[in-house]
C-alpha cells in the first residue's frame, strides 16, 4: 500500500453508529482483492468500509473537488497526505447564502432584515438625541453581508442562520466555500 487516507465523518470526529469508514487507497495489489478483504474486515467488525481505490500513479489525476473534500479532514494512515492540505492553506469553512425574499410581504422582509443584520435607531426628545443599536445574528456569529441578498456565514453558525431563515419563511440557496484566514 503506497497511500491510505481516512476522510469523511470518521476523520472529522463526527461519526455516528450508522457512519461508514471512508478510505482513499492507492494499493500495490489488484483492486478487486483489496476491496474483498476490506468488505470481510468490515463484516467481522460490523463496520461499513467505503474504499475509493485508485492506481498508484494516478493520485494527481483525481477530480479537484473530490481531492478538496478528502483533504478537508484527511488523516493520512500511510504515505504522504494529498498536497496541499486544507490545514496547510489555513482554510476555514463558510456558507455562502443567497436570499430569495420576493415571496415575503414587506413587513416580513423588514423583520427578517432587522433580526439578521441588526439595526440602529435615533430618536429626538426636546434637545437630546437618543440612539440605540441592536446587533443582528449575522454580526454576533461573525458573518458578513456581501451584497444585496448575499451573506457569508461561518459554517459552525450556519444552523442558527438557517433556523432564522426558516422561521421567517425566507427562501435561500446555500453552499460551502473555503476561505483562507487573513
Amino acid at each position: 500500500m503506497k497511500t491510505a487516507i481516512a476522510y469523511g465523518s470518521v476523520a472529522r470526529g463526527t461519526a455516528g453508529e450508522e457512519s461508514d469508514l471512508d478510505l482513499l487507497l492507492a494499493p500495490k495489489a489488484r483492486h478487486e482483492a483489496l476491496a474483498h478483504e476490506l468488505f470481510l474486515l468490515g463484516a467481522r467488525h460490523d463496520v461499513t468500509i467505503s474504499p475509493y481505490l485508485v492506481e498508484r500513479g494516478s493520485l494527481g489525476d483525481l477530480d479537484p473537488q473530490f481531492v478538496e473534500s478528502v483533504t478537508r479532514d484527511a488523516i493520512p494512515l500511510k504515505g504522504p497526505p494529498l498536497e496541499p492540505t486544507v490545514r496547510q492553506l489555513d482554510l476555514r469553512p463558510y456558507t455562502l447564502v443567497t436570499l430569495y425574499l420576493d415571496q415575503l410581504p414587506q413587513k416580513a422582509k423588514v423583520a427578517l432584515s432587522r433580526e439578521l443584520y441588526g439595526y440602529r435607531s435615533a430618536r429626538r426628545y426636546k434637545r437630546a438625541t437618543y440612539e440605540s443599536r441592536h446587533e443582528g445574528l449575522l454580526g454576533r456569529v461573525g458573518g458578513k453581508k456581501l451584497g444585496r441578498g448575499t451573506v457569508l456565514v461561518p459554517a459552525k453558525a450556519w444552523p442558527d442562520v438557517d433556523a432564522l431563515l426558516r422561521r421567517r419563511r425566507g427562501k435561500r440557496w446555500a453552499f460551502t466555500v473555503w476561505i483562507q484566514k487573513s
